[in-house]
């Protein structure tokens, strides 16, 4: 039995997560999704609930879904990646499959085993020390390395795609990577063609109340699934919800502390609570911190992080979180190499380490319930209660 990964967030999902899934699922017979919690990899709080974004990929022809710990989702495409892998091979999977702009494996895979040359590290110290922000210094070095190796880095799915093809490489994981032609708007595009828009314009349009619109790119069950949730006041959960909250936490929040939480370095716990002195939201703390050096995902991510509570940690996922399988998906996870947790109570058979993973999703859990519209849901332990839903 063939079997393939997809590291994903799903918020929300759309027609162009559903061709995804239908063109690997062409290629191999069971699919896992490895998928973010409660906040994503751009630095937000999720729009819908694991659980319900769970039922979309399994309506979609998922087998598994399990849960990427917020430790590696709310982290950077390196750390995301890292984790997505890490589980994908405790699983068992053959290919990691992805959305890629150039649709050709074979060359992220150059362009990965490149950026983990050492031709690379000495390239890159001279463009650094311009003042460049990391990623443009990373870029402009590979380009006097290999041109065509480097344009894999201009295109986001495509630059994604090459963190994956690194973990591979670092993790050495008997996995090889397969890639779906991104069809339609690209990431982030303000505009859609035809059936397919960015996950980023789709949220803007929900946000808007321009629901008609954004149902048009979304499939019909994942547009009824959103919709019974909003109805419900369970839906959505943005980050604006939590402006006065997360600026009061850092206001309260000292530079030895801040300097603990991961992506911190070269003074920017200093030139984050100066904002956020001034500021007065998420965004305005982030626009007054950013310059060329730091991206603005970044900026998001340390302020979710920090008012988490989470510190740098080291190593892969310690287990898995079962969101949703049907019958192929709970074959798969007899073969797993990591402790399954189906439900809450199965976290007491984790080892110390694990235990402090796990307790630290079930408190992003416990925030991001907070940005919930019905208030009298909003009580905490939502992960605990969560037990995998079957699909027969």
């Amino acid at each position: 039995m063939s079997t393939a990964a997809i590291i994903c967030e799903y918020n929300p999902f759309h027609n162009g997560h559903e061709l995804h899934i239908a063109r690997t699922k062409e290629r191999f017979d069971t699919l896992v999704c490895i998928m973010s919690g409660y906040f994503v990899q751009r630095g937000e709080p999720a729009l819908l609930s694991p659980a319900k974004r769970a039922e979309m990929a399994m309506k979609a022809g998922a087998d598994l879904v399990v849960m990427l710990p917020v430790h590696w989702s709310l982290s950077s495409a390196e750390g995301f990646a890292a984790g997505g892998v890490a589980i994908a091979g405790a699983l068992g999977v053959q290919a990691l499959s992805f959305g890629s702009e150039s649709g050709k494996a074979d060359e992220l895979m150059r362009a990965a085993r490149l950026l983990e040359s050492d031709a690379l590290k000495s390239a890159l110290r001279p463009f650094l020390d311009t003042g460049m922000s990391f990623p443009a210094a990373r870029q402009a070095a590979l380009e006097t390395i290999d041109a065509a190796a480097a344009r894999c880095l201009s295109s986001p799915n495509d630059l994604l795609g090459v963190e994956y093809c690194r973990a591979i490489l670092r993790q050495k994981a008997d996995i090889v990577p397969f890639t779906v032609r991104r069809e339609g708007a690209g990431h982030d595009e303000q505009t859609a063609q035809g059936r397919y828009g960015s996950a980023t314009m789709i949220r803007q349009l929900l946000m808007q109340e321009r629901a008609e619109e954004a149902a048009s790119l979304m499939p019909k069950y994942a547009r009824e699934i959103y919709q019974n949730e909003t109805m419900a006041g369970l839906a959505p959960v943005t980050a604006a919800a939590f402006n006065t909250a997360v600026t009061a936490a850092m206001r309260l929040m000292t530079p030895e502390r801040l300097v603990q939480t991961a992506d911190v370095s070269e003074g920017l716990e200093k030139r984050v609570l100066q904002a956020a002195r001034t500021a007065c939201t998420i965004e305005d703390i982030c626009a007054a911190a950013k310059s060329k050096r730091y991206a603005w995902t970044r900026l998001r991510r340390i302020l979710w992080n920090a008012f988490l509570g989470l510190e740098r940690v080291g190593g892969p996922p310690p287990y898995l979180r079962v969101l949703a399988l049907n019958a192929g998906g709970a074959a798969l996870l007899k073969e797993a190499s990591l402790p399954v947790i189906s439900k809450g109570a199965d976290c007491r058979n984790l080892s110390e380490h694990a235990q402090k993973i796990f307790s630290e999703d079930c408190r992003a859990g416990d925030i991001w319930s907070l940005g919930l519209p019905e208030s009298s849901a909003r009580e905490a332990g939502s992960l605990m209660r969560m037990s995998a839903r079957y699909f027969g």
